[in-house]
Order: C-alpha cells, then sequence, then structure tokens
C-alpha cells in the first residue's frame, strides 16, 4: 500500500517517474490493465487497487492531477464506481479527463445537467472546497479522532495519567484494578475472585 500511497504523493523517487512513464501513461492508476509483460510486484500492486482505493482520496486545487471519473474527489467517492460508465455520456465528456476541464478560476463549470445522476453530482459540488493545490489524502476507515490523538499522546509519552498515580504512590497494574471494578458476573474473564 505504501507504494500506491507514493503514486498518489507523487513521491519524488525513480520508481513513480518510471511507473507514471512506462506503465501509466497518462492514465489512472484505477483504470490502467494489469499487463502480463510487467514485473511480479507491479502486478500485485494493481491487484490491490480495490482494497487500497477506500483509504485515498483528494483535497482539490486545480484538479491537473486529479481524475475525475476515477478518482474520489466527490464525497459519493468514485462517480464511475457510482454512477457507471453511462453517466460519463450524459456528462458529453471522455472518460479520462481531468477534473481540471470543470473548475475554472477555481469554481465549478460544469455544462447542464442531462440526467439525474448528473443532478445528484451536481448539487453537492458547493459543498466542496477548491483550494490552490491538489492534495491526496491518506483516510482511515476505522480512526476516530479522539482516538488517533490519544493514540498519538501515548507513543509521544503524553499520556501522565500513569506518572501521576505513581506521584500518589500507586504501584499495581492499573488493567487488574480496571477488571476488579468489573460487575462479579464478568469476573470469570480475569480468573479473580470479586470483593
Amino acid at each position: 500500500m505504501v507504494h500506491i500511497w507514493n503514486l498518489f504523493a507523487k513521491a519524488g523517487s525513480i520508481w513513480v517517474v518510471w511507473v507514471e512513464t512506462v506503465w501509466l501513461r497518462g492514465k489512472s492508476f484505477w483504470q490502467v490493465p494489469i499487463p502480463q509483460n510487467s514485473s511480479w510486484s507491479w502486478r500485485k500492486i494493481l491487484k490491490l487497487r480495490l482494497l487500497a482505493r477506500p483509504f485515498l482520496s483528494f483535497k482539490i486545487g486545480t484538479g491537473s492531477r486529479i481524475f475525475m471519473w476515477y478518482d474520489s474527489w466527490h464525497p459519493a467517492g468514485c462517480l464511475i464506481e457510482k454512477y457507471g460508465l453511462r453517466t460519463t455520456y450524459d456528462a458529453g465528456h471522455n472518460i479520462g479527463p481531468m477534473l481540471s476541464s470543470i473548475i475554472k478560476n477555481g469554481e465549478w463549470h460544469w455544462k447542464s445537467a442531462r440526467s439525474e445522476r448528473l443532478v445528484e453530482i451536481q448539487c453537492r459540488l458547493p459543498d466542496i472546497s477548491i483550494g490552490n493545490k491538489d492534495t491526496p489524502i491518506r483516510k482511515s476507515s476505522t480512526a476516530i479522532p479522539r482516538h488517533s490523538f490519544i493514540l498519538w499522546l501515548a507513543f509521544r509519552d503524553g499520556l501522565t495519567t500513569k506518572y501521576r498515580m505513581s506521584l500518589w504512590g500507586y504501584t499495581g497494574s492499573m488493567i487488574v484494578e480496571l477488571l476488579i471494578l468489573l460487575s462479579p458476573g464478568m469476573m470469570w474473564l480475569t480468573g479473580l475472585k470479586g470483593g
């Protein structure tokens, strides 16, 4: 998954430039077929696309790095997956344009909708802010912001609770104490006798 992230983040490596030049050639990472004459590692990376898609999104800038139909920039996610190929024909766009084709001077300029699906797509455009630079975003489906922050503090030894308890003279295991507070019906999990 790191290699996929590097492709979207445009990490300044020779490998990223090589992949864009040799294998992608201006196409979306999500739409290129898996070539049989490629290396084992490139085929494996392409097979991971379905797993990686939910974790990648974009903050929109100029739209020059974002594929309109294949990248996840819209609140509905990947437009081609959500609305199907027919919607691209209704929109009057070919299958591979960049998002920059509908952004002019930092504002949305999409042709009039010719289908209900396009109306649905266009109705959500005012909710999407346009910045200065296209920025890939690595999402986590399980991360709750508060939990992520607490974990970050823990890794940086920023949680002072155990330290404060040691100042009060507490030397026991906090986990055992927590389990003792559980209802007597749950004590069988700990092997301890409730008191």
